[in-house]
């Protein structure tokens, strides 16, 4: 979601429709954050967008891996085992333990050393070792993540990493404060974490263009969506990946094995009204592969997902039947509860 009117991110990309029946000032910005570039747009004050910047950084100066001055980092660093988080670092962790805990560790929050090994935090990107790997693993139980408020206690060893999270949070903090300041029309865009206020400039719903996984120009989409107050929020094995000896490695990681979630899927998008539980469950659910995340969702409800495998297909939620439209040649097929 990156370029107003044509493209706009990495996982999901917004049409803008031109018009002139416009009846509000519209302001609009792009800025670098959280490691992307994030776009704004609404229909309210500079003050408005200035303060959606300061969230964001607030937030990232707060949660970054690889900022020594950042709160993660000295948690990871800790002298003791025990330390105290401040209120919002305890919220987003609380937020992503919960996900845990119903989808079994599928979204695990220390699985840093994992990725850490692999390079995808470095860039300096490898394989690891069988048995680098087995050494690892040990240190990524999420289940002995202790929170009791803002006190956490780790294992000696275990790291976290909100990467799964960090910008979905970001989203409902700035939508929070939006709707706070009664801005009426927004979009937020996290590099293809999507939140929409309201309807768009011309009055009808945002229509973000779901990814099409195989086109490398980003132009072209495997669906469309209406959408309105909610996040849309894709994790695709098509964002950040490597090659070597001919074989693609993904960073979206099975804490299970240490290495890339081979689920059989290369996106899923997750669509609700929290985006710090869209983003979680489209990690997730990527990891859990389509007929658990299809069980997952019958069984906990509160969002719509987006489907696409290795051979193209699609499957979706019925709650999208309205306003999802797939475009990719292959099979599209509704789940159903």
């Amino acid at each position: 979601m990156r370029y107003l009117g044509c493209v706009l991110g990495i996982s999901a990309i917004l049409l803008i429709m031109a018009g002139c029946s416009v009846s509000k000032v519209y302001q609009e910005r792009q800025f670098l954050a959280m490691d992307t570039l994030i776009s704004v747009e609404l229909s309210g004050t500079e003050e408005n967008v200035q303060q959606i910047q300061t969230i964001i950084d607030e937030l990232e100066n707060k949660v970054s891996t690889t900022n020594q001055n950042s709160e993660l980092y000295q948690i990871n660093h800790r002298m003791a085992n025990t330390v105290v988080l401040s209120d919002t670092v305890a919220q987003l962790l609380h937020d992503e333990l919960e996900i845990s805990e119903t989808t079994n560790g599928a979204l695990n929050p220390a699985l840093y050393p994992i990725s850490l090994a692999w390079g995808f935090t470095t860039e300096n990107k490898r394989v690891p070792s069988e048995q680098e790997l087995a050494a690892l693993l040990p240190k990524t139980n999420w289940r002995q993540i202790q929170l009791s408020g803002n006190q956490l206690t780790l294992m000696e060893g275990m790291e976290l990493d909100f990467g799964a999270t960090a910008k979905g949070f970001a989203s409902d903090l700035c939508a929070t404060y939006l709707r706070e300041q009664g801005v009426k029309s927004a979009l937020l865009d996290f590099g293809g974490n999507v939140y929409t206020i309201g309807d768009n400039k011309e009055g009808e719903m945002w229509k973000i263009g779901i990814r099409d996984p195989w086109d490398e120009t980003a132009q072209n989409f495997a669906g469309v969506l209406e959408s309105t107050n909610e996040a849309v929020i894709t994790s695709g094995s098509y964002e950040r990946y490597f090659e070597q000896d001919g074989v693609r490695y993904h960073h979206i990681m099975d804490g299970t094995t240490g290495m890339p979630a081979q689920s059989g899927l290369v996106s899923v998008t997750i669509v609700c009204e929290s985006g710090v539980k869209a983003d979680g469950l489209s990690t997730a659910l990527f990891v859990m592969g389509l007929e658990e995340g299809s069980k997952y969702w019958r069984q906990y409800g509160g969002f719509e997902a987006i489907f696409i495998t290795e051979n193209g297909e699609q499957y979706y939620t019925e709650g999208l039947i309205q306003r999802y439209e797939p475009s990719l040649e292959k099979k599209a097929e509704v789940i159903y509860q």
